[in-house]
């Protein structure tokens, strides 16, 4: 073993702060892998190779001003480009970006299409322009916090709307409410609250929230409280989790009240299996709201068809895992072997996901962009175009803003000043027909 003397140890530690500092300097003239002078051209985070319980993966991450506090993200796909470094597909989990490790350059913006979770969204908003296909809260309208963000689903203060109205024609006078702690239980009641000003012979009797981390009995006791005494309210009005939707279920069966009580629940329950999986019986006769959307025939057929050899979404192998109940590479230690001759056309409980026509539609959208703007600026051709070198964000966002075509499933999709797509609501209820558990779409909302 060779030793090191405590100058040797100076000297070695100088040296990759320098090889360190070639590439993570936060001001100053940056040079790349190829010491080329790329100040002026792009703002770059530079992301070193971490450990991960997936293939570790580093890249090059654009954004359109330095972020001065840590950013740490967790999202399932970036597609990283940077002037000069060429452009590869990497996926980035629990990454953490500080302003000591960021390069400082120019913004060179394109496009996020963005999942459900709208913390990312709280981050990404002041970087580049984003189409979400799930984001619902109603605090993203406000282009003052969120300039650059879009989306191909309502907000939820027209969901709020619509439940007070669906309540009133039920014939509800009486309604308490439930959220989950956080942005989107709390802004979708308090967006209820508003819509039922507008909605005369509606009142509030008693409003709980659950708090993060509360356990079961915790929600029991909650939802007791909501039912118990006094109270002539039996409909509770739902914004809360799939997960937490479902222990309500639980709570209700367990306090004997699931022939009294009415539920009406918010897009997060929707069309979902989950809340209602072997309780169908105890959340019989619930209503829930869905952005109005249509199934998409091509995609089951597509999905329905895939086989554990699927590579292109990194998480695939586990998913295939968890329904088979087998093991791949190891990743579930004591199950058996899955053989490759499992099929997804035998999953009995397979369903398609409400969200898949806005995915589509938010690629659409992009596309729409994409092609308006370079027919546009690129009328020489597309390889000597100079806006696909100078592009910035706020230039992006206004051809995004002004889509207008026929989506997926034939509804038109367009964006008004706020980003925001149009109030359109599907209307179910969870019932029993001819011994089978269905949501049954019984109405719509429409603005």
């Amino acid at each position: 073993m060779h030793v090191l003397s405590r100058a040797q140890r100076k000297e070695r530690n100088r040296n990759k702060k320098n090889r360190r500092d070639r590439f993570l300097s936060p001001a100053g003239s940056v040079k790349d892998r190829t010491s080329r002078d790329v100040s002026g051209q792009a703002e770059t985070y530079f992301i070193r190779p971490f450990t991960l319980d997936r293939p570790p993966a580093d890249g090059v991450h654009e954004v359109d001003r330095l972020v001065t506090s840590s950013l740490i993200l967790n999202i399932e796909s970036i597609f990283c480009k940077s002037a000069g470094i060429s452009t590869r597909p990497c996926v980035f989990s629990a990454l953490e970006c500080r302003l000591d490790r960021c390069l400082r350059i120019r913004p060179n913006l394109w496009e996020l299409v963005l999942p459900t979770r709208d913390q990312w969204v709280d981050e990404f908003h002041r970087i580049i322009p984003q189409i979400s296909y799930a984001s619902t809260s109603a605090d993203l309208s406000d282009k003052t916090r969120f300039e650059y963000f879009s989306r191909v689903v309502p907000p939820d203060n027209y969901q709020a709307q619509a439940m007070a109205d669906t309540a009133r024609a039920l014939g509800w006078t009486y309604v308490n409410t439930l959220a989950d702690s956080g942005t989107y239980g709390e802004k979708g009641i308090q967006a209820f609250v508003e819509a039922t000003k507008n909605s005369a012979g509606l009142c509030i009797s008693r409003a709980e929230s659950i708090p993060r981390g509360a356990d079961d009995n915790r929600l029991r006791a909650i939802v007791d409280s909501l039912l118990k005494g006094e109270n002539n309210a039996k409909a509770i009005m739902m914004f809360a989790n799939e997960d937490n939707s479902r222990r309500v279920v639980q709570a209700i069966s367990r306090l004997n009240k699931t022939d009294s009580v009415y539920l009406l629940a918010s897009d997060s329950w929707g069309a979902k299996v989950h809340p209602v999986y072997r309780q169908e019986a105890d959340a019989e006769g619930t209503v829930t709201i869905l952005p109005m959307r249509s199934m998409i025939p091509g995609f089951d057929e597509y999905f329905l068809n895939l086989t554990v050899n699927h590579t292109r979404n990194p998480w695939f192998k586990e998913f295939w895992s968890e329904i088979f109940n087998c093991t791949i590479d190891n990743f579930h230690n004591g199950a058996k072997a899955c053989t490759g001759n499992e099929s997804l056309k035998n999953w009995k409980d397979y369903s398609q996901e409400g969200l898949v026509q806005f995915v589509i539609d938010s690629v659409y959208a992009l596309a729409h962009a994409v092609n308006d703007m370079l027919a546009a600026y690129c009328t020489d051709g597309f390889v000597r175009c100079p806006i696909l070198k100078q592009l910035s964000g706020p230039v992006f966002l206004q051809f995004i803003r002004n889509v207008s075509f026929v989506g997926v499933s034939g509804d038109e999709v367009k964006f008004n000043t706020n980003g925001d797509s149009l109030g359109r609501y599907d209307i179910f209820q969870f019932q029993k027909v001819n011994d089978e558990f269905k949501y049954i779409k019984v109405g719509e909302w429409i603005d």
